[in-house]
């Protein structure tokens, strides 16, 4: 049976049906490459990087105020290529990426 995902009031039916969510919000932002600071989006993305957060026992540096879709790098160090994911910057100027499919990965191990 595939794992029911919660994150803050959504629930999904599956780890695939929640990356399709997130997906299509990455999808949406990358053309314009608008920066996300309010809003539905900026809503959702921002429960998802707390929920990975709190899944994971991550810090974070700061309250998160904007996200933007970029190029990120997969594996250690970059060396598996480049994919779409997620900055978030927050209060402070910090900026970290994160990727959407394993913040969706660990919060449905909790």
């Amino acid at each position: 049976m595939a794992n029911r995902v919660r994150v803050a009031d959504l629930e999904f039916s599956s780890q695939k049906d929640a990356r399709a969510f997130f997906y299509d919000i990455r999808d949406k932002y990358w053309g314009s490459q608008e920066v996300i600071e309010q809003g539905d989006s900026f809503t959702r993305l921002k429960a998802l990087y707390e929920d990975y957060c709190h899944a994971t026992n991550w810090p974070m540096p700061g309250a998160p105020v904007s996200f933007r879709v970029k190029h990120i790098g997969r594996g250690q160090g970059g060396s598996g290529g480049t994919t779409q994911g997620f900055a978030v910057t927050f209060d402070n100027g910090e900026e970290t990426e994160f990727s959407a499919d394993k913040a969706i990965k660990a919060i449905a191990k909790k």
